[in-house]
This record gives C-alpha cells, structure tokens and sequence, in this order.
C-alpha cells in the first residue's frame, strides 16, 4: 500500500476534509467528506468517545486542506452547526468490528457548500479510493506530521455479519478517520461517491439503508439552520398564549414559550408543521390535526418522526417535549384533549415517571404548569419521585378514585383497576397485599408509614411492564427505548443499538423487515464465549434473541418466540408468543405474559419469576440430567421423609417442605432438617419448595446426583450446601405439581 499526494483544488477532492477536534481535554485529527449542501460525514469516533460517552467540545472542518503546516481555525467552515452520531463502543479508544458498523456521524452547518460527493448505499465490494489526511503517510510511519492530503487504492470486501467493509489490499493510516471510501458513480473515471467510511485499521463503515436513513433524518431536522422558519399559525400562538398566562399567573419569569424557535435561554421554543432541532427547554410541536391523522416515531435520543397521512408528508423534530394534536384543544384548562409527553432522558427517567404518577393517580395527563413545578423539584434534587407520589396519594383527587382510608385489599384492587385497567389475578393480588403489609408493619402502622408504603407500592405499580404498555400511546419514555405506531416501526439495528446505550431493548419498535436472514446485532455485540466470560450486546433473529451482557431490561414482542439470557442480572417481559425463556446467566427476572405457556429454563440460578401460573408455566431446571422419573412429596413435621426410602438412582424427588420465613438459605436448611433425615448416599439429589412469609416460592436444590451433598458430614442439611435455583413470585407452594417444575 503506498499513497500519492492529491490536488485538493479541484472536485471530488476539494469535497474532502481535513478536521480537527478536542474530546476530554485533548486534541485529535482525522478527516471527513461534504456529502451535501451543508453536511460534512465522518466517523462517530471523531466527535465521540465510546469509552467515555464524552462528545467533541469543539469541532473545526477543512475542506480541501493541503499544506506544510496544521490549518488554523480561521481557516475553517463558519457558521452555525449541529453534530450527530451514532453512539458506539470502543476499548481502549479502539473500535470493534460490530462497532464499526455504526462509525458514522455527521456536521451540519448553516454555510452552504458549493459542490459535494454522491452517497452509495449496500455497495457490494471491489476497488476503491480513500481520500484524507493520514498523519505518517510514509510507508515507515515515521516523521514529521503531514497535514496534506493523500489519496490510496486499495480492494475491499463486504463482511454480511456487520455491514462492515473488510480491508483487502487496503490499509489506513492514523488520521485517515472519518475519511470516505470513494467508488465511481459511473463506473469508471473519476471516484465521486461514498460508500463508506474509514473507521479503524481493519474495517470501514458500509453505508446501508439504515444508516442513511438515519443520516437523512438529521439532515431534516437541522433543516432549520438553512432555512426560513413558517409563520407561527394560530394554534401555536394559541398555545403560547394559553401557557404563558398559567404560568405567569403561578408566579413564573421564565421558562415561558415563545412561538417559533426560541433565542434565549430560559424559554421554550413552540413549532408548528417544520422540522426542527430544537435548544434545551420544554419544547412543544402543535399540529392542527386529529391524533389519528399522524403516525410518529420517537426514538431513545429525543428524535420525533411526524408523518401526515393525509398530505404523505414529514416532518423531523429534536429535542420537543411535547406533541399536541387537534391544535392544542382542551375542555379543561391546560389539560390538553390529545398530547403526547417525551420525557426520560434527562434524569434517568424520573420526568418519564411523574407522568405516569399523574396517569395512575388521577387518571389524567399532567397540566404543564403543574407538571414542570413538580419536574423542577426533582431536577433540582429537592425532592424525590416517592416523596412526590406521597404528596399525591394524601391529596383530595386520589381520594376521589381510591376511596378514603381503604383497607390494604380494597387499596391493591384500586390499584390494579386504576393503573393496570383491569381485574387483579389472584395469586398477584395476594403477594401485593403480603408485600404492602410487611412494609406498613415495618414502619410501625403509623400513619405517615402507611402512606409512604402505600406511595411506593402505587410507584411499583407505575413502573410495571403492563402499565408502560398503557400509556405508550401517549407516553414516549426515552430511557425504554422510544415509541412507534405499528406502520411506523424502526429499523432493527437501530433499536439494538439505542437497548444497548440505554440498557432497555423494546422489541415491539422493531420493524421486522429489517431483520436480515442472518439476524441483526448491536454495535457492541459479543458472544458469551465457552469459558464463561460475559459477552455483550444483543443478537436478534426473526425468531429468538440473545442478550449477551448485562443488567438490560428487555421487552420481547409477539414474533420472539425464544429468549436466551446468557449474561448477569437482566429482565425480561414475555408475552403470549413465547415458548421459552433460557437463563444461562444469574439473578436474571423473568416476567411473563398473562396466559401464557412459557418454559423458563434455569442453567445457572438465583432467578426470579414474576406472575408464574401453575398449570400453564413451566419451571425446568438442569439439575435433572439424567431424566429421572419426576416425584413430587410433601414433607411435614409429622409426616417427614427418610432419604434412606427413596430411589435416586430412578427418580428424582421434589421435596415441598413448607414454610420457610423469608427464604434465606439458611431457613431453607433449617425447614428441610426438620422434615427430612439425609439418606448419605452419593446420588442423592432433591430439588427444595418452600412457602416464604410474603407469599413466594422459592426452590433451591440440594447435591448434584454425582457426590454426596453431606459435605460436612453432619447427616443434615447445610446452608452452604444449598444452591438457589429460583423464586416464584406469589405463588402459593402448595398449587405446584410435578408438572409445573419439570
């Protein structure tokens, strides 16, 4: 591989950049490519660390650089910009293969460029050209910098598993980052469009469809810093009009609308039918029509697709707040008839939970004014979440739907009719019920304790799976992934890639199309491998899905009939279409979809089960290897069991072995002991259901059917001995049968 000097003064490659950045207080350079009147395309990691998450503090562009000496940032590209990019991981400063598949960012500025270089999507491989600003283009790597611009062939190949371009004859030096790989838009002659971009040393970034339609929705929304805004209409000076006079009347001297992009800080910038990148505030977009006359798509960064069914047109708006339909109409003052609420991201959800706190304890959408005062308290650290729901819960209008002083049944039935919107199941409702009176009890049964536990049950409640089910039509929280009506899905990779940032995966935003033969990852997915070592991110089929790291909240979708969960500490909500949910990993929480026939493997323990039905779930654990004869016994004081009666060898026993306080392994032991005497034989293997004081199962299993279990040697059983393989959430022990923990 060998470079030669380009002229940078004539097309395409004055269209090439060289560009300068400051990230965590140090100082790189890389390039880039004019890919339209005012946006430049380079490499995420030239404006973002995916170590870090830091972005760029300043970012300088030259287009068509070449000299002796580093540009100055008087030579660079003025005007107004807007930066976006795909978040990506990297070790080390280092990008992966999976990550490189999503290395792409753009700049957008206000300047208009005079020329720029076409774009190619899904090329399929061959000769190209990088273009761009590699610091040691000898070929020892060695010397002073040069800040001119070089050019190399090379061959690459197309690697399907990533959308990824394998460098073949090609290689790239330092600071070729962010630069295009060039190919002939007709074939033959001059090297005019991007087909991807230099990303690390192996790979460079394919541009597909989904990364391009991604690039074009920026593009969109920072249409308005070349671009004449509309008149405001009447409905959006309505609005602000409305607004400001709640506000004013509060007390307020700022945080005020303004109709149409707002120039100050302190106000809110309220937009009518435009695409927009909106400044930090409570910002609203009011459309004149019907809910109904609009699909949206709101991804996990704030980004609000807004398509018109009537007209076929978009719209593309960052940073709104707020979406109001039917031209901001309310029958009950600053409680609007039809709005959608963004919020999440700031706080780590905690705006995202005020609304739904309103939703659950008054059966209502939030007031603005109201909504920001009590929003305010928690930004500022004044106030938490579960003072705010205390506040709520003693308030007259909770009252007037959950009755005054209810009992603990009555308040549990309230809350699944008000929150969850429909009957309570009944081994769910009992758990509640167990479970909110040990906190009252625990708080002495005053009445400031009584509310508070009663506060954090209703946030519980709230929090749920099924409640976030109910107001995704008009709540969009962004820490869960975002929201799409059905005709509007999102492409796959890209809610990979925003569950993976987010640590939530929403399956049901996925637009199944765009699931590949071969599955879809996200950019930082690594298998877990042979040893045991934890992988990370996520893969999805058209079937199944692996979840590779940990600590993700996953919510499946009809078409995922089987999930794999091989890292730590995740969760999962199934639904009917689930047959099976594989725990490789420990301590994840499954819980499942009501009437459903889910297996739930256990391979490694300490699992929870939430909303298990006898009858219809299965447990399976692998303890059971050997396919023995499953037996099911009841052991009581009076009726004990003798390990010594028992066939091992044929079957394996599953020992109900009834109460056992709060479930701990040492009150396991302590429960097994008094009903079963150990027969010390070296297959001896039994799987432990006990009945805890707040209404769960648990199971533990006691030896592995190869060694003695007596480690000790104590003819009992040992807390130490004793391995957790699950915990059944309110479910009554003695409804199990054999068939249940198969």
């Amino acid at each position: 591989m060998s470079y030669t000097l380009s002229s940078p003064t004539a097309f395409p490659n004055n269209d090439v950049c060289y560009i300068t950045v400051d990230i965590n207080g140090a100082s790189y350079r890389g390039s880039g490519v004019i890919i339209g009147p005012h946006t430049v395309l380079t490499a995420a990691h030239m404006v973002y660390d995916g170590d870090t998450g830091a972005n760029a503090t300043s970012v300088s562009v030259f287009p068509g650089y070449s000299a002796a000496v580093d540009a100055s940032t008087s030579q660079a590209v003025t005007g107004t910009t807007a930066i976006h990019h795909f978040s990506i991981a990297s070790t080390g400063g280092s990008e992966t293969q999976a990550s490189s598949t999503y290395d792409f960012a753009i700049i957008d500025f206000s300047t208009t460029f005079s020329s720029w270089c076409g774009v190619e999507t899904g090329y399929a491989g061959g000769t190209v050209t990088v273009t761009g600003y590699p610091a040691y283009p000898g070929a020892d790597q060695s010397g002073a910098q040069s800040y001119r611009q070089w050019t190399t062939n090379g061959t690459v190949s197309v690697d399907n598993n990533y959308n990824v371009l394998n460098y073949g004859t090609l290689s790239t030096n330092s600071g070729n980052s962010g630069g295009p790989l060039l190919v002939s838009s007709t074939g033959s002659g001059t090297p005019d469009t991007v087909v991807g971009v230099v990303s690390t040393g192996g790979w460079a970034g394919q541009l597909t469809t989904s990364t391009w339609n991604a690039i074009a929705n920026w593009q969109t929304a920072d249409s308005s810093l070349w671009t004449t805004a509309p008149t405001p209409t009447q409905s959006v000076t309505g609005f602000v009009a409305a607004e400001n006079s709640a506000r004013q009347a509060a007390g307020w001297s700022s945080n005020l609308a303004t109709a149409g992009l707002a120039a100050s800080p302190g106000s809110n910038s309220v937009i009518g039918w435009q695409s927009a990148n909106l400044p930090t505030g409570h910002n609203a977009i009011v459309l004149d029509g019907q809910r109904s006359n609009y699909t949206l798509q709101i991804d996990a960064n704030d980004q609000s697709v807004i398509h018109d069914l009537t007209s076929g047109q978009s719209i593309v708006v960052d940073g709104a707040s707020y979406i109001l339909f039917n031209g901001a109409s309310a029958h009950t003052a600053g409680i609007y008839d039809q709005i959608v609420f963004i919020e999440g991201g700031a706080n780590n959800g905690q705006d995202a939970q005020l609304v739904r706190l309103y939703e659950a304890c008054f059966g209502r959408a939030p007031d603005l004014t109201g909504f920001e005062s009590w929003q305010a308290q928690i930004d500022n650290g004044n106030m938490s979440v579960s003072q705010v729901a205390s506040y709520f819960v003693s308030s007259a209008e909770f009252g007037i739907r959950f009755g005054t002083n209810p009992t603990d049944t009555a308040f549990v039935d309230a809350l699944y009719q008000n929150v969850l919107g429909r009957a309570p199941d009944a081994s769910g409702a009992s758990g509640w019920i167990a479970y909110l009176g040990s906190l009252e009890a625990q708080a002495g049964n005053t009445q400031s304790g009584i509310l508070a536990a009663r506060a954090g049950i209703l946030l519980d409640f709230s929090n749920s799976q099924e409640c976030l089910t109910k107001v995704a039509p008009f709540l969009v929280d962004t820490t869960k992934g975002g929201y799409a009506d059905s005709s509007a899905l999102m492409d796959a990779a890209t809610v990979l890639n925003q569950g993976t940032v987010d640590n939530y995966l929403n399956l049901n935003l996925v637009d199944s199309t765009t699931i590949s033969s071969k599955g879809v990852v996200s950019f930082d997915y690594a298998p877990t491998d042979s040893t045991g070592a934890t992988g990370s991110g996520f893969y999805l089929s058209n079937s199944a899905l692996y979840v590779e790291g940990q600590n993700s909240t996953v919510v499946l979708n009809t078409a995922t009939a089987m999930v794999s969960l091989d890292g730590n500490n995740n969760s999962v909500s199934t639904t009917r279409g689930t047959t099976t949910v594989v725990c490789n990993g420990q301590f994840e929480i499954v819980t499942l979809a009501a009437g459903s026939t889910t297996q739930v493997t256990v391979t490694a323990g300490g699992e929870t089960v939430r909303a298990f039905t006898p009858g219809q779930n299965i447990l399976y654990s692998d303890i059971n290897t050997a396919n023995h004869t499953e037996i099911m016994l009841t052991a009581t004081g009076a009726q004990p069991v003798a390990g010594a009666n028992l066939n091992f060898s044929q079957n394996f026993y599953v020992l109900k072995i009834g109460a056992v306080g709060t479930g701990t392994a040492a009150e396991v032991a302590t429960a097994a002991n008094a009903v079963y005497t150990t027969a010390g034989q070296s297959n001896e293997l039994l799987e432990l259901v006990g009945q805890t004081s707040s209404g769960d199962t648990v199971i533990y299993q006691w030896g592995d059917g190869a060694h003695n279990p007596d480690v000790y040697g104590t003819h009992q059983i040992s807390q130490s001995e004793l391995y957790q393989i699950a915990t059944l959430v309110g479910v009554n022990t003695q409804t199990l049968t054999a068939h249940d923990l198969t």
